[in-house]
């Protein structure tokens, strides 16, 4: 089989995932100063983090997006670092009524933390992830 015919590869999923979800993930809050994660939860913050969360490529939650590209192979999950990525994602997706009940927003700030590890642990193993399999591709994109 040559390149052109094979099906879509782990490395064309992760170049995906980079795209969709690391990128976007945390596209805005990452500009925030280390104190907007750890003091008084401001309201900019707050937009900056629901914007991320649940509008991260298209209006759709992280989680959403995680879900539809992982649904293309099940046999992705079985690389540790995308495994990694899936238990963040699923702490993002328990943060789900915090994020869009005004009510629950208190929660959040206690929840920074597990959101900052989240945004940085999708980025970074998806982003080590692409280049090791960029390396190792015998049939590279054109």
């Amino acid at each position: 089989m040559t390149c052109q015919e094979r099906e879509p590869s782990l490395q064309e999923l992760v170049a995906d995932l980079k795209h969709d979800l690391a990128k976007y993930v945390a596209f805005r809050s990452c500009n925030f100063d280390d104190e907007a994660w750890t003091g008084l939860l401001r309201p900019e913050f707050l937009e900056a983090l629901r914007a991320d969360l649940l509008g991260t490529l298209g209006g759709q939650p992280a989680w959403s997006i995680w879900d539809r590209h992982i649904a293309r192979s099940a046999r992705s999950l079985e690389e540790p670092r995308l495994q990694r990525v899936a238990q963040v994602v699923e702490s993002l997706r328990g943060l789900e009524a915090n994020l869009r009940n005004p009510e629950l927003t208190g929660s959040l700030a206690d929840a920074r933390p597990t959101i900052r590890h989240a945004q940085a642990t999708i980025r970074q193993e998806l982003s080590a992830l692409a280049r090791e399999l960029s390396r190792d591709d015998p049939c590279p994109r054109s």
